[in-house]
């Protein structure tokens, strides 16, 4: 008999299909334009695994030496074609990861009985909020590890039926901590399940879990690298008591703020009233389900306990991406609780409509800007930029163009590193991206915080400087533009200069002159 998709599978089909269309549309670059934190790295590693000859073996090195990513996001982008020579693919790739993200999140609203509607309208909702949208334009494993999640919660749901899909729950689990460290925080969930199963199966479930990483991390042992619990206690420092509680307190202050700006990127001052409002109903959905002893909902008690003193406050809306489509069901399920609560009659039905009628008011001004602006016409030049962040989500649009032309400058300038010798070493404010684009070695420049003495000692590694008219973000080394032009002027020379009549000076690579040099 000839299969004949039901009508929910067509409209499930039809959404997921106008979303991708949006998001591929909305992502498509032909050059790299925008970065956050780790893609330039992810883009390295996915050409080291592919043993590209465009990249010296020693910006490899320092790759794999200097930064502790996890490496199944790279794998995935080398597999299907992409890494650093390879914008337009890696793009691709990565909104490929957003739509499965979108699917699996559909599917486990479907595998936890939610009804077809509330379904689609969840998932919808998770795919325009500004969140979703601002991290689909940079190359990141966010989206493929919401995706694991989700089919990870999904098997080990289901296996309490089928007992052989706690081992494809465990490899699940195994490969989402090499997409994020963080998955680690499914292990209580996966341990709560086993002992449903035979002792067999769990032992192999468990020797899955910890084998995958551990793969990894053998082979990493060969470049002497960094990892992230060593990295936590650097960033701590001698007083790790004092500085998690202190990281603690910053971090919640930070958390509320990214929740608020999940939904409305600019902070608008309504904003507040109603992002506490949602999250409030959210609150009591999530407790309810950890009432239940929700898999999901225990999950998140672990994730919330790792982020909330980990030194990093700037990603603070990164690390929420993954718990949105969590949360955006919890404050439907809160909101029904409270109507439910509210009276005699049957005041459950209105609170579908009223929660999306909420969300909209907020979501609005954000999407509604970041649409007219990608449908803004650029400069022929210009026109990979019309996807930026610093375009579409800038509040000020002539500010926006602006910022968008003279990071196009600082783009060119970094690619052209002609006059650095491959062997050499370039100090920059921004090294990750520096590496990608100009495929030398490149480190943070030294702060601004040393004295001449420290900084002259700090500095001997590299010949050369660049110095962009930018600072990074988060500034947290407090570099000014064109750092540091004013601190080796006597000691270099020009070697390249961005000049630009409408804006000055772009960009500058510096070379050391005599003893300045690396030693």
């Amino acid at each position: 008999m000839p299969y004949r998709p039901t009508i929910r599978t067509v409209i499930g089909a039809l959404v997921v299909s106008v979303i991708a269309a949006f998001y591929f549309y909305l992502t498509w670059h032909t050059e790299y334009v925008d970065f956050l934190s780790d893609s330039a790295i992810y883009l390295l590693m996915a050409s080291y695994f592919g043993n590209s000859e465009a990249i010296p073996a020693q910006v490899f090195d320092v790759v794999l030496n200097d930064y502790h990513l996890p490496p199944m996001f790279p794998i995935v982008l080398w597999l299907f074609g992409g890494g650093a020579e390879y914008p337009t693919a890696s793009y691709i790739i990565n909104t490929v990861t957003v739509v499965a993200a979108i699917v699996c999140y559909l599917a486990w609203l479907e595998s936890e009985g939610v009804k077809w509607n509330v379904t689609v309208a969840l998932t919808c909702t998770f795919a325009v909020l500004p969140v979703s949208l601002f991290f689909a334009n940079f190359i990141v494993s966010e989206y493929l590890y919401i995706a694991l999640v989700f089919l990870s919660l999904i098997t080990i749901q289901k296996s309490s039926s089928d007992s052989r899909l706690i081992l494809l729950a465990a490899i699940c689990i195994g490969i989402t901590i090499m997409v994020r460290s963080i998955g680690i925080c499914l292990l209580p969930v996966l341990l709560m399940a086993l002992p449903k199963h035979t002792k067999k199966k769990a032992f192999l479930s468990m020797c899955i879990v910890v084998i995958i990483p551990a793969l990894w991390h053998v082979y990493k042992l060969q470049f002497d690298a960094s990892n992230y619990i060593s990295s936590f206690f650097e960033s701590h420092g001698d007083h790790l008591i004092t500085s998690v509680v202190t990281y603690a307190k910053i971090n919640l202050h930070v958390l509320g703020l990214s929740w608020i700006k999940s939904f409305d990127h600019y902070l608008g001052a309504p904003s507040y009233f109603m992002a506490s409002t949602i999250a409030f109903v959210v609150a009591i959905g999530w407790g309810r389900r950890l009432l239940q002893r929700k898999p999901e909902a225990i999950y998140i008690v672990f994730y919330l306990f790792v982020i909330v003193p980990w030194p990093h406050p700037h990603h603070m809306q990164r690390f929420l991406l993954p718990l949105m489509p969590f949360f955006l069901f919890y404050g439907l399920e809160g909101s029904k609780f409270l109507l439910g609560k509210a009276g005699k009659g049957n005041y459950k039905k209105f609170a579908l409509p009223c929660y999306l009628a909420a969300i909209a008011v907020l979501v609005l001004p954000t999407d509604l800007r970041l649409i007219g602006r990608l449908f803004t016409p650029l400069p022929a030049e210009l026109a990979n930029f019309s996807r930026s962040q610093a375009w579409l989500f800038s509040f000020d649009q002539r500010a926006a163009f602006k910022n968008i032309q003279i990071s196009r400058s600082i783009h060119q300038s970094i690619a052209n590193t002609s006059a650095v010798p491959p062997s050499e070493c370039i100090w920059s404010i921004d090294a990750k991206r520096h590496m990608l684009l100009s495929k030398r070695v490149s480190y943070d420049t030294p702060s601004p915080a040393l004295n001449k003495r420290e900084f002259e000692q700090a500095s001997k590694k590299c010949n050369y400087y660049f110095a962009m008219r930018a600072v990074p973000y988060p500034n947290n080394s407090h570099y000014t533009s064109l750092y540091p032009i004013e601190r080796v002027k006597q000691q270099v020379k020009i070697v390249q200069q961005n000049k630009s009549n409408k804006f000055g000076i772009i960009s500058l690579l510096l070379k050391a002159d005599g003893e300045q040099g690396k030693s």
